[in-house]
């Protein structure tokens, strides 16, 4: 995927295999926005090396939720560049897989289930549990997007 005319400068779309992730580089390095499912390592590692950014470039990696296909690949970025996670606590339950859905939720539970079985998938922990001003950064490069193209936040 090429990046879009109409986004902002610095900020690189990673398509994953059912999944979208961000970089947002400048000259002091980059962010990442989620980190995919756990078969989109390579796909973000990827994308950073066409960016010739190494490893510890990851200045951070912020997560907007914990569900599987945005936190599959958090500890092999962990390992790899030993960025920071940043997320909301609540987010953690998620990402360790023991959060209780209910009702009909419950589906997304069973689902995330299997697919941490069927991935491989291997729990991070959040280091840090208030990513306002990352996120603050990148909502100010959203708002400056067309609304058609702009990710998810």
């Amino acid at each position: 995927m090429t990046e879009s005319a109409n986004w902002p400068e610095g900020l690189h779309p990673v398509r994953g295999f059912m999944s979208m992730c961000h970089l947002l580089v400048d000259d002091q390095g980059a962010v990442l926005l989620d980190a995919g499912l756990p078969i989109d390592a390579g796909r973000i590692r990827r994308q950073m090396e066409k960016l010739g950014l190494i490893p510890k470039d990851l200045r951070a990696i912020v997560l907007t939720h914990g569900h599987l296909d945005h936190a599959g690949s958090l500890a092999w970025l962990k390992a790899w560049t030993g960025a920071p996670i940043y997320a909301h606590p609540a987010e953690q339950a998620h990402i360790d897989g023991t959060f209780r859905y209910r009702g009909a939720s419950r589906w997304c539970g069973r689902l995330e289930r299997v697919g941490r079985a069927l991935f491989g998938y291997t729990p991070a922990k959040i280091d840090v549990a208030n990513a306002t001003s990352l996120r603050r950064r990148f909502e100010e490069l959203c708002a400056r997007m067309d609304p058609w193209t702009a990710p998810c936040i």
